[in-house]
């Protein structure tokens, strides 16, 4: 290869990276002036994409005088005779710069707030984002708004009210399933998962826009689906439980009367052995003692053991633990029979029981109960000493809450000038009636 080759060569090399440089330093000046640097760095950056389009320029007019002909310029002259080290070291130079420009852009980009981070950031986001005006002009939209706007409708989001209008009015047709369609509508896409769209009103420099943003709810959705199998499971155990403990209930009342039965059968089954050896001894001394057996065993026959009334077998278990504490408890109205007022009232009972012999000090409750069409309306109160400060609804007080709201009841709990609870029970199952 001669010289003149070689040279060709080498000034084509330095053709291309020139023109590499002048490509990299339009970049740099234009991410410099995006992400909002100083003037000394951004003159900076211009002053050598500058040098580096000379620089260009040169090659390309010397290449042209030499292929074409054509007269150079005094730049192109001049430039030709620069030696091949000195141009080599420019690009160097000019290199070395651009790497520098670059790296602080790149620092400036991952480090401080700008409008380039803050869009990288919203397109991040894994909620949906999009703020638009009443118009349906869209200000914001970030990526994940486009995807979901791609599945619903098969197009990015061009207009943000036509977008909510899909989602709040517009029938599915089998691109979607609707779960709820209320204030924030919730949709299940053909993949399986389930985004909760929400809108709020905002104000953006003085004007009104809207912010629509959609969030997912797959989770939740199943963790939704899971309680209320669970809860319908809870309430046919409740129903279980609560035919179970009246099958338990008559099966002591029985149990009572079958024992009535044995000691009435027992009794005149001595009777009969007494009069039956009587007469056959002919003993007019144990003539007493039979008419005493007789005596009893008509009395078991004609006097009747008073039986306790239903409500008080219902609620026998609660007022003989309140006896056993030496708590007295004393009722006003009729205690409700009926389901599901009468599980929530033995369990109010238990819990004031002992609250009032725990925590009030004191012996006597009383439960004041009012029947309505609706419901009744039941008050607890002691003659303890009132509570310290609020009352804090934890452990017992919070499952009574739990159980009456579950019931569509209310609960409500005073501490001054005296503790005070009322629930409010509705009739609404009677299927477990006594």
């Amino acid at each position: 290869m001669t010289v003149a080759e070689l040279d060709w060569v080498l000034l084509t090399v330095l053709v291309c990276v020139a023109l590499l440089l002048f490509a990299l330093w339009i970049a740099s000046v234009v991410r410099a002036a995006q992400l909002h640097r100083p003037f000394g760095m951004t003159g900076v950056c211009a002053l050598f994409l500058l040098g580096s389009f000379v620089q260009l320029q040169a090659y390309i007019q010397t290449i042209d005088w030499h292929y074409r002909g054509y007269p150079p310029l005094l730049l192109s002259r001049g430039w030709a005779e620069v030696p091949a080290w000195l141009a080599l070291a420019l690009h160097m130079a000019s290199a070395l710069m651009l790497l520098f420009s670059m790296l602080d852009l790149r620092w400036v980009r991952f480090h401080r707030i700008t409008v380039l981070s803050v869009r990288d950031a919203v397109n991040r986001l894994p909620t949906g984002l999009c703020v638009y005006r009443p118009s349906g002009r869209v200000l914001l939209a970030n990526d994940a708004i486009h995807r979901l706007s791609l599945s619903l409708c098969g197009r990015t989001v061009l207009n943000g009210a036509e977008l909510w209008r899909m989602v709040h009015l517009e029938e599915p047709r089998g691109r979607f399933e609707v779960v709820t369609r209320e204030s924030d509508p919730i949709l299940t896409l053909p993949d399986g998962r389930s985004w909760c769209f929400r809108r709020r009103e905002k104000e953006l420099r003085g004007e009104k826009a809207w912010e629509l943003t959609a969030s997912e709810v797959t989770e939740e959705m199943a963790l939704s689906a899971r309680l209320r199998e669970n809860n319908r499971r809870l309430e046919l155990q409740r129903d279980r439980l609560i035919h179970i403990g009246e099958l338990t209930r008559d099966a002591e009342t029985q149990k009572g009367l079958l024992a009535a039965k044995v000691r009435i059968h027992d009794e005149l089954g001595g009777s009969l052995l007494a009069a039956k050896r009587y007469l056959a001894l002919s003993d007019p001394a144990g003539r007493g003692e039979l008419l005493a057996a007789w005596e009893k065993s008509l009395r078991l026959l004609t006097e009747r053991e008073e039986m306790p009334a239903a409500g008080e077998r219902s609620y026998r278990a609660e007022l003989r633990a309140a006896e056993d504490v030496g708590v007295r408890v004393t009722t006003e109205g009729e205690l409700p029979l009926l389901e599901p007022a009468l599980s929530v009232l033995r369990c109010a009972i238990s819990e004031c029981v002992t609250n009032t012999f725990r925590h009030a000090e004191g012996d006597a409750l009383r439960i004041r109960v009012e029947e309505s069409a609706s419901g009744w309306l039941c008050r607890f109160t002691n003659n303890g000493r009132p509570p310290a400060g609020e009352v804090r609804e934890t452990g017992g007080l919070g499952n009574l809450r739990r159980l009456c709201e579950g019931c569509g009841g209310t609960m409500r709990v005073e501490s001054s000038p005296r503790f005070l609870l009322e629930l409010t029970i509705p009739k609404e199952d009677e299927r477990h009636g006594l």
